[in-house]
Formats: C-alpha cells, structure tokens, sequence
C-alpha cells in the first residue's frame, strides 16, 4: 500500500473519533430523577491489503458499540437498573446490527435475605439472513447461611426465535434450582450435609422435540482428628439420581444429551501424546462462571484439558466454558484468535491417540467453545490449545455430550444413579513424618425403560509417605494409587479395567543458592485382567545460583511406555537448561536450550524424531518511560525480534516492533492517547513481507463513556 493511502485511513479514523466524541457530548444530558446514567462509546476500525503472488486483496471491518445505562434507588432495599447496547459490524460484504437490552430489579432486605431479578434480550439483525431475537430472565432468592441452614432458589428461562414466517428457529429453556447447605456437630465431630434439586427442560418447537431432567444431590462430610492432632480423619457419602424424559414428535431423531463425568483432567505439557492428565474437580463443578484454580489461562499454549469416565462413552461433542473480559470475547467471535486446536482419546489416561485438529465454534450465550466431531469411544478425551492467544481467557467447566436415538412419536426415558463415597486418614506424629491414606468408592447405574444398560462400579485407594532424613539435605516422598472398575452393559456384558503407579522423589537444598530434586513414576494399565499399558519415567532437576544475578537451570527427563495389545513401545529423552543473568537492576537477560529425542516402534515399524532449540529473550527498562525488549531464535529456525514502548507523558504511550524470520520480515508501529480517564484512543499500524508478497493492516479504535 503506498503511504498516502495509509495517511488517509488515519485521518479517517481520527475525524470518526473525534466527531464520534463532540456529538456525544451534546447528547447527554443529566437527569437528577435517577442516581446516575452512564453512556459508553467504542468504535474500531480495521483495514488489511495483501499482494500474495500477485492476488491482490483488500478486507475491513468497522465496528461500532454504543451503551446506555441508569441505576436508580428507589429504596433502601430495593434498587432498578438497566443498560442498552446497541453493536453495528460493518464488513466488505455485509452490515449486521444487535440490540441488547437489559433490565434489572434488585430487592436486598438488610440482614434477612436477596432477591434479584434481570431481564434482557438481543436482537441481531443481519443485512442478510434471519432476524434472531434471543432472551433471558433470571431470578434469584438467598438466605444467608448465619444461624440457619442456607437456601438458595434460582430460575433462568431462556428463548431463541426468528422472526420468519414459517419459523426455522424457535428454542425455550428453562432451569429450576434449589440448593440447602446446613453446617453442625454431630457427637462433637463437625458435619455438613448438603441438598440440591435442578431440573432442566429444552424443547424445540420447531423440531417437536422436548428434553426434561430432573436431577437430586445428596451429600454428607464429616472430619476429626485424634492425639493431639496428630491424626486426622475426614469420610464423605452422597447419593445423586437424574431422570432424563426426551419426546420426539416428528420422525426419528438423535437427542442429544450431557455426560455425568467422574473426572475433571487438565495437565500444561507440550507432548500431548506423553502425558498423564491430573485431577481438577473444579472443571466439572457445574460452576461455568469461576475460573478454576490453578488457572487454566488459554493465553498460554498447550493446556491440556480433558474429562475422564469410569468406563468408555461413545462422544461426540466436547463444551469447554470460559470467562474473559467483553473485548477478549469480541476477538473471539470475529475470529481473531486461533487457538489451534487438537483433540485426543485415551482408554487409560496413559496412552493417547491424536484426531487432528478442530475449529470449534464459539457460542457467545453460554461462553464455551463448542468441538464437534464423529463419534469417538473412549474413556478420556481432551483438547489442546497449540497457541496461547490473548490476555485473559481462563477456563471454568467442560463437558461431553453424547447421542441417544428415539422413534416417532414416542417417549425415550432413562434414569442415572450414582452413589459415591471416601475416607482420608493422615498421621503425622512429628514434623519429619508424615503419612496418609484415602479410599473411594464409586458407583453409578443407567436404566432405560426400566432396564440396566450400563452398570459401573469404581474403588480405588491410595498410600502417600513423606520423610525428612536430614532437614535440607534430604527429604524422601512416596506415594502409591490404584483404581479397578466393573463395567456391565446389555449388549457388551461385563468388562473390567484398572490402573495402578507408584512415584519415588528425593530432593535436597544443602545451600540457599543450590537446590535438586530426582523422581521417578512408574503406571500401568489392565484390561479384563491383562495389562495394555506400562509407563516408566525418570526426570532430575537442579537450579544454582551461581553468582548474584547469575542463575542456572538444568533438568532431564527419560520415559518409555509400552502397550502390548498394539505391539507397541515407544522412549522419549529430553534435556533442558536456561541460564538467567541481571548484571543490573534494568537488564535482565535469559538464555534458554533444549533438546529432545524420541523412538517408536508399532507393528514391527519404527520411527524416530530429534529436536532441538537455543533461544534468547532480554528486557531492558532504562528509565519509568522507556521499556526496550528483544528476543531471537537460533534453533530449530533463525528469527529475531525487537520491541520499544515510550510513554512520553502519562497519557501518551508509543510503541514500535521488528521482527525477522527466515524468508519474513515483519514490522508494525502502535499509538495510544488517553487525554482523561474516560476517552481513549488507538491506533497501530502492521506489515508482513515475504517472498511472495506482502501484506498490511491498519486498526484505529476509540472509547469515551460518561
């Protein structure tokens, strides 16, 4: 693109803000009959013209998003507020425009209970295509949990429609929920036990399909502990049914349904196909709006998010919810960000088998990533996100889903029970010793028409020991776990799995500066009494300081896996080291080398791969206004890349890059200027060149609220 062409693009993005800006002043005006009203105001603009191997192309976007809000008080305990939005996305080939309006009344006695209640609805109105309305109310009721059992109510009915005459879209659902917590002694042993009722109901009008499932929780805890604390005991027992009731009025279909998982998994490792997922309960939790702990953040590449069964389902969707920030989940819906997504099944969590990669739609009602693929059966399934995109996108809940197949006219029912149970004892008679042991049971039941179809029984059990030799010097951990199962299904009868492992970890910390660790794990799987699988690993790590401002990092890992039913065995060897050096405060330079070798040999056929990398990153921030940053990349590939940021004052800040790999040169330019606390405005500037073309894009936003 030549110059003045992009010049003129600036002056455009500038006159729209700054008109954008004078006339919204002289819209607003106060009104003293409300607490207060807000008015926001984010335009973008975004233009890209590439020249690859002579095709010429030009693409932009021109978004628009203006919100109206108010709050009044109308009492001490009761409170109104609402918002609009209004979003206009304009593209080289369409104009789409949205209108989201929300109403909210909130009803809080002091100290007896909160009532809430909210309405809103979207309107989408594309300049081709559907007109789709979407709405949603919720109301919500809660004791607080001083001096009586808890209580808490919640309704959500949402609707989905178009407004064509016939329709082609026309959803309603609707979630009941009830939730009793009460906390006491019992004996002097402090209990708590815990009720929850949900009942969901989708129908779809236009399909004449209705789905009901009522579901009921359960549960009790109790813990205790003996001689002076130095034994700790703690056993839980819960019970949950759900009836799920499916009607399907026009010729025979597939209902869709969820999965009851016994495991959230999630793992950060960049070998997905070498890996062994962990527990994290939080992921299946039926809480789609907390982020789970640790973090799982999407803007780091290569979690590893999975869910576990205790016998093989037949899948074929994955739901993966997140929470994120209004202009994270605007990137996402346009597209902007690429996780590169994989999915992967295992029987055992030990060896996993790769099915490519998937493009998931993201569904902005329920925020979630939906991947949709053919029917898999297995026991684990996950999904990996290759790049981390972004600044915030943490993941809260995932879930599966599955198909079951109903005929005409007629009603298809099934029931799932699922009893569960454990117990912990850890001893710890010193602070050198410490020991424990836990054991579960599980237990779960599907019946449709009155007949099991699949029937699983789980027990598993687990020893940890911990022991300090000499304080600093040597401190050994050991633990060992193994889980059977029972499957019985109609059509396949009684199966059985299990899987076992121990570890072995020695560290040591003889001086402030020198710490290591060794570790050793090893795992296997059975089937029906005959071992599928086996993993062995060993990894060493020490980290030195070996001089103020000079750090040093070196570890190693060797792994072998074996799977005999396949005839398979596969070794992997990886070496890593960084080395970290500040000479001063503002200069912070690291250094970083790995090298990985990896063998497999299937069906008589062996393969083998090598990698290596040697990268080096530096900051360097002379002064409170200046931040200087680079990086470069030696091995496998040869690429560099610098970065500057100024702030000139506290309301301007400047930014350039360069970057080069082999055969791409890149470079971009950003400017940002927020003159008072509720205007702000960007703009920034990017161009790739390559031996076949080039290609550039330019972006002005702008932002004011009152």
């Amino acid at each position: 693109m030549e110059q003045s062409s992009w010049i003129g693009e600036m002056k455009k993005a500038v006159l729209v803000a700054m008109t954008t800006f004078t006339v919204f002043m002289g819209l607003i005006v106060p009104d003293n009959s409300f607490a207060y009203i807000d008015f926001g105001a984010d335009l973008s603009y975004y233009k890209n013209k590439s020249d690859v191997a002579g095709v010429k192309a030009t693409t932009s976007t021109f978004a628009q998003n203006y919100s109206l809000g108010f709050h009044k008080t109308i009492t001490r305990t009761l409170s109104l507020s609402g918002n609009l939005q209004w979003l206009v996305l304009e593209t080289d080939s369409e104009r789409k425009t949205s209108i989201y309006p929300i109403l909210m009344l909130n009803f809080t006695p002091p100290a007896m209970y909160d009532l809430r209640f909210s309405y809103n609805r979207t309107e989408t109105l594309p300049s081709e295509g559907d007109h789709i309305a979407n709405s949603n109310m919720s109301v919500s009721f809660t004791l607080p949990t001083e001096k009586w059992p808890s209580l808490a109510l919640t309704l959500n009915r949402s609707t989905s429609e178009d407004m064509d005459a016939p329709k082609n879209l026309d959803t309603v659902s609707t979630f009941i929920a009830a939730n009793s917590g009460y906390a006491f002694k019992f004996m002097d042993i402090p209990t708590s036990v815990n009720y929850s009722f949900n009942h969901s109901t989708t129908e779809d009008r236009i399909g004449g399909t209705t789905s009901k499932s009522p579901s009921h929780h359960l549960s009790a805890s109790l813990s205790r502990s003996f001689l002076d604390r130095k034994v700790g005991t703690s056993a839980n027992l819960g019970y949950e049914t759900t009836t799920t009731t499916s009607e399907s009025m026009s010729g025979p279909r597939r209902f869709d349904f969820l999965l009851g998982p016994s495991a959230g998994l999630s793992v950060q490792s960049a070998t997905p196909l070498l890996v062994t997922l962990a527990a994290e309960p939080e992921l299946i939790d039926n809480d789609t709006t907390t982020a789970v702990t640790p973090t799982i953040d999407l803007t780091t590449a290569y979690w590893n998010i999975g869910v576990g069964f205790l016998s093989a389902e037949t899948v074929h969707s994955l739901y993966v919810y997140i929470t994120t920030t209004t202009a994270e989940e605007s990137n996402i819906v346009n597209g902007l960000y690429n996780f590169g997504w994989q999915l992967y099944s295992s029987p055992d969590n030990i060896t996993w088998t790769p099915h490519g990669s998937l493009v998931p739609v993201y569904n902005s009602f329920f925020n979630r990533f939906e991947f949709s693929f053919s029917e898999i059966s297995a026991r684990y399934f996950k999904v990996v996100n290759t790049t981390g995109q972004g600044i915030s996108v943490r993941v809260t809940e995932i879930q599966a889903s599955a198909f079951f197949l109903s005929t005409p006219t007629e009603t298809f029912s099934y029931t799932t029970t699922h009893e569960f149970g454990g117990f912990n004892v850890s001893y710890t008679p010193t602070r050198r010793l410490n020991a424990g042991f836990t054991l579960n049971y599980d237990h779960s039941l599907r019946e449709a028409g009155g007949v099991s179809n699949n029937d699983v029984t789980g027990v598993g059990y687990g020893f940890n020991l911990q022991y300090v030799f000499f304080p600093r010097y040597l401190t050994a951990s050991t633990s060992y776990s193994s889980s059977t199962s029972s499957s019985t299904q109609a059509l396949k009868g009684t199966t059985t799995s299990g899987s076992a492992g121990y570890s072995l970890s020695l560290s040591s910390s003889p001086l402030d500066t020198v710490n290591g660790n060794f570790s050793y794990s090893h795992g296997q799987s059975t089937a029906d009494g005959t071992v599928t699988s086996t993993s062995n690993s060993v990894g060493t790590a020490v980290s030195m300081r070996l001089y103020t401002g000079v750090d040093l990092n070196l570890s190693t890992t060797f792994a072998t896996s074996e799977s005999p039913e396949q005839n398979a065995t596969s070794e992997s060897r990886s070496y890593y080291w960084s080395f970290r050096l500040v000479p001063w405060q503002s200069l912070t330079a690291m250094v970083n080398g790995s090298n990985s070798e990896s063998s497999n040999n299937s069906g008589g056929a062996s393969t083998s791969s090598t990698s290596e990398s040697l990268n080096m990153n530096f900051s360097y921030t002379p002064t409170r206004k200046i931040y200087l940053s680079g990086s470069m990349n030696i091995k496998p590939q040869v690429s560099q890349g610098l970065s500057v940021s100024w702030l000139p004052t506290r309301q301007v800040q400047i930014g350039t890059r360069l970057n080069k790999s082999t055969g791409t040169t890149g470079m971009g330019w950003d400017f940002s200027w927020q003159p008072f606390g509720r205007l702000s405005f960007r703009m920034g500037y990017d161009a790739t060149t390559s031996g076949n073309g080039k290609n550039q894009s330019f972006f002005a936003r702008t932002s004011i609220r009152f």
